[in-house]
């Protein structure tokens, strides 16, 4: 990436770097996908502050051109998609002129669209992906938002079960992927295969993290847990000033009715994990009913690794169809992204 910048200019050097990027994303010398230089390597090829670059950058990223993500690097966002649903518009409307004409019913269109619908996705290979978290309470945060997503079909694992049995991540999946904490050991477990690992961010939700902001630092609070490891990164990411003999937890089974009522905030994992235990509902409401405050505590992806991983899909996705699946229309024109090595995030 190529940039001339006027220092002279009455225009902020930020916005230079802006205006040009743009202006080389739509004549299509930056490719959807492409890697932008750091804010460091700016720095040292054009005599600018670390600041500026950051402050081009950060306005990229609100005007949706590109995608930062942290420990990987900044990427030029997918830019077709107005222009294929256009194109897509146009085709089902000359599609509708032509089945209106031939007196097909408005029923019986909706019925072949289905029955299209339904076509594709047989006969379209879905990504596989194989998601290695902490412990299950993290997995269950996750598990909806991962496997909701178009065109992929998702196993999950927990670090604990992969490391138990490696076999469990071998040959059969397209994409691994894990948070930072357990990258360099998931590949360990797939030398030969690394380039199928990839690492994506956690975070609490917003509503969890404003829930526990305003508990008192002496609080009494009790965890109950399937797995410590659950506990361990609320405390340490969340709760790090709080009274550590304040802290109280059930881990592994169910704490009595007596237990949930010792302190007066409880700390619970998510309801699905909840419907393992069938006497568990009962017991939480009963303790809300008592006076304690009870908080479940969910997961999500960030912003930038769900835009991160939506395009590795699709690029992988691609790549499956035009490579492994003849029966595919080979005059559809699929808009690659391509992959960066790995994309570093921090839990």
């Amino acid at each position: 990436m190529k940039l001339t910048l006027d220092k002279s200019s009455d225009v902020p050097i930020y916005l230079q770097i802006v205006d040009q990027v743009l202006e080389m994303i739509r004549s299509g010398e930056l490719v959807s996908g492409e890697k932008l230089p750091t804010e460091r390597e700016l720095k040292q090829e054009y005599s600018i502050s670390v600041g500026t670059a950051k402050a081009a950058y950060k306005k990229l990223v609100q005007m949706n051109k590109v995608i930062s993500v942290q420990g990987s690097g900044t990427y030029v966002m997918r830019m077709e998609t107005e222009l294929e649903m256009a194109h897509l518009r146009a085709e089902i409307d000359q599609a509708l002129n032509r089945a209106f004409s031939a007196e097909i019913t408005e029923e019986q269109i909706r019925d072949i669209l289905e029955q299209e619908i339904a076509r594709f996705k047989r006969r379209t290979p879905n990504v596989h992906i194989a998601w290695v978290c902490a412990c299950e309470e993290l997995l269950e945060t996750t598990v909806a938002e991962l496997a909701s997503m178009p065109l992929v079909k998702l196993d999950s694992f927990t670090i604990a079960q992969v490391q138990r049995n490696p076999s469990l991540l071998q040959d059969h999946f397209d994409l691994v992927i894990t948070t930072e904490r357990y990258y360099t050991q998931v590949c360990r477990l797939l030398s030969n295969q690394r380039d199928r690992v990839y690492q994506i961010s956690l975070t609490m939700k917003r509503e969890s993290v404003y829930e526990i902001a305003q508990i008192k630092e002496d609080t009494p609070i009790l965890f109950w847990c399937i797995e410590d490891i659950f506990e361990k990164t609320v405390k340490n990411r969340f709760l790090p000033h709080h009274n550590a003999g304040r802290l109280f937890s059930v881990t592994g089974k169910e704490p009595s009715a007596e237990a949930l009522i010792s302190c007066p905030v409880l700390v619970v994992p998510p309801k699905t994990t909840m419907q393992r235990h069938p006497g568990m509902f009962e017991k939480v409401l009963a303790a809300t009913q008592s006076g304690v405050q009870v908080l479940y505590i969910n997961y999500e992806l960030d912003r930038g690794s769900l835009l991160f991983l939506r395009s590795t899909v699709r690029n992988v996705w691609s790549n499956n169809c035009k490579n492994g699946f003849t029966e595919m229309d080979s005059n559809l024109d699929f808009h690659r992204l391509e992959l960066p090595e790995k994309c570093e995030l921090e839990l």
